[in-house]
């Protein structure tokens, strides 16, 4: 299979898979028990730790382990709002362009009494950071913002945001799933930031296993109470394996985000693959004039459905996908195109195709041939109708 589906879930580095299988076959202690097999377990979870804050710019003590990405999101929400003194700060303030999970707990908070506050797309891609910025005030109790859009690949201007954010007091999350490994990432150097949300399985890791940065002296409710696990931060006995194999992955992650030279490599496979779309096969790029990451293309074939189409280059050996892994299979098209102005028929027929380290210009020249084939069967049989 060529696998161009990155953005969903990647290959695990090997570096991983052996922590993992070492640690389900060896180090399968407890690590909150007395007796010495445990306690180097727990050593072992704080070298994942350091290996998971270099990658961010932080320090252990502000990297918390969860569950994913999905948990890290919710708790960084948690966290602010327990705090949040509604008479004074009742907004809260997302982009159009949220992961669906953030854009749903976002409403929920509204539905509890919650201003929400929803920063607009440009027709680029872009997030409108003017309109943002209007929107980032003293009453705002708290705001959620991507780093990376996970369907076009925009990056957003999460540092200034951390400038915004710090200027009013704002505890400020930003959605770094998408980021790693593509970018770097030095929270240090943004104190606007407050949370900070990833998860393993996006940068080579294994599923099941992400962390939220949570910065020193911000005040925090774990979502998840009742144990001493992670300082009292998330109860539950941690998943050793898919944390060691995050730590190994993030080590690998953060060479990866600074390698300019192997970065260009993997954006030029992508731009050659939508030069090629565009010009023989009519697609419309989406994003193709603002700054993006180096591994994703989103495209539509404004005559052709998304659906028909990832089914057919399936059958073809060719794995993509119509945009946000969470909603593939909804007849519903890209809230992220429609936000940014994309007609209706045009979102439908879009697909994203994501690719990683690991992609091989040979695979990419397949992926393309295997695209145009697709086409013209669907075309003509939407001819014979």
């Amino acid at each position: 299979m060529i696998y161009l589906d990155n953005n969903a879930t990647t290959q695990p580095d090997p570096a991983a898979i052996s922590a993992a299988s070492d640690a389900i076959a060896n180090n399968y202690f407890n690590p909150s028990a007395a007796y010495g097999a445990s306690k180097q377990i727990a050593s072992k979870l704080e070298v994942a730790r350091n290996a998971v804050a270099s990658m961010l710019g932080a320090t252990t003590g502000e990297v918390v382990f969860t569950s994913g990405g999905s948990e890290s999101i919710a708790t960084a929400f948690h966290a602010a709002i327990a705090y949040a003194d509604r008479a004074q700060r009742p907004a809260i303030v997302v982009s159009a362009g949220e992961h669906p999970l953030v854009l749903s707990l976002a409403e929920l908070y509204a539905e509890a009494g919650f201003e929400l506050r929803i920063a607009p797309l440009k027709v680029t891609g872009e997030l409108d950071l003017e309109a943002a910025r209007a929107l980032l005030d003293e009453r705002v109790a708290f705001a959620s913002f991507m780093a990376v859009n996970n369907e076009t690949g925009v990056i957003y201007p999460w540092h200034e945001l951390a400038t915004l954010a710090q200027q009013h007091a704002i505890p400020l999350h930003i959605d770094a799933v998408q980021a790693v490994g593509k970018l770097p990432i030095n929270l240090r150097a943004h104190p606007g930031v407050s949370f900070a949300s990833i998860a393993a399985h996006k940068f080579h890791g294994i599923k099941g296993a992400g962390a939220l940065f949570v910065r020193k002296g911000v005040r925090f409710a774990p979502l998840i109470p009742g144990g001493h696990q992670e300082k009292g931060r998330r109860a539950g006995t941690e998943n050793v394996a898919g944390i060691l194999a995050m730590g190994a992955a993030a080590a690998l992650a953060q060479t990866r985000a600074n390698d300019d030279v192997a970065l260009q490599s993997i954006a030029k496979l992508r731009d050659e693959m939508q030069r090629e779309l565009v010009l023989m096969h009519e697609a419309i790029a989406h994003a193709s004039t603002v700054d993006c990451v180096s591994n994703t293309l989103s495209i539509a074939f404004p005559d052709v459905d998304a659906a028909a189409i990832i089914r057919a280059l399936d059958q073809r050996g060719v794995a993509v996908s119509a945009g946000a892994a969470c909603t593939t299979g909804s007849l519903a098209p890209s809230h992220v195109l429609l936000n940014m102005g994309v007609e209706s028929a045009i979102a439908r027929s879009t697909i994203r195709v994501s690719l990683s380290h690991h992609t091989q210009a040979d695979e990419i020249e397949q992926a393309i041939a295997a695209i145009a084939d697709a086409l013209a069967e669907l075309r003509r049989a939407k001819s014979a109708e």
